[in-house]
């Protein structure tokens, strides 16, 4: 087999592979409420994600971001077993029969200001999935004084 032969099967194997891994990748329907969540500084907050696949899941990564930063990222094996799955204020539940993971955020800060997403991927049964969440807004307000309120010294916070 000559060098122009070898090289048209070749071509032909990757065309192959690449429209083959093309057809691995599912979509996953995953609903996320509130769209949009205003609590004060240092309460607790709770985010739901919730997934349409009526397939049993025996292997699955699932995170949360802020924006476009992973704050939490969790591993799923045998229906159940859940790993990695708290970070300092943050943490996650998962409930698969019914489909719903939660994002916990203790003692909210003004920092935690931003559009949070869940994502998540399906790893077995193959083909892998995919899914996103369409984001929660949250807004975390200052005790004490509201924003544009003047205080007892007559300061506008804000300004």
């Amino acid at each position: 087999m000559g060098f122009e032969a070898v090289l048209n099967t070749f071509t032909a194997l990757l065309v192959f592979l690449a429209l083959d891994l093309q057809g691995a990748c599912a979509d996953v329907l995953i609903s996320q409420t509130p769209s949009i969540l205003t609590v004060k500084e240092g309460a607790d907050v709770h985010v739901n994600c919730s997934l349409d696949t009526p397939q049993q899941i025996a292997e699955a990564f699932f995170e949360w971001a802020n924006e476009d930063d992973t704050i939490l990222s969790c591993k799923m094996q045998n229906y159940s077993h859940i790993e990695n799955c708290r970070h300092h204020r943050i943490s996650a539940s998962i409930n698969w029969n019914s489909g719903l993971f939660m994002l916990h955020i203790n003692s909210t800060q003004l920092k935690d200001n931003g559009t949070y997403y869940c994502h998540l991927q399906i790893e077995r049964p193959v083909p892998i999935k995919t899914g996103r969440g369409n984001g929660t807004v949250l807004i975390v307000e200052a005790s004490g004084i509201p924003f544009g309120v003047r205080d007892p010294l007559g300061r506008v916070r804000g300004f």
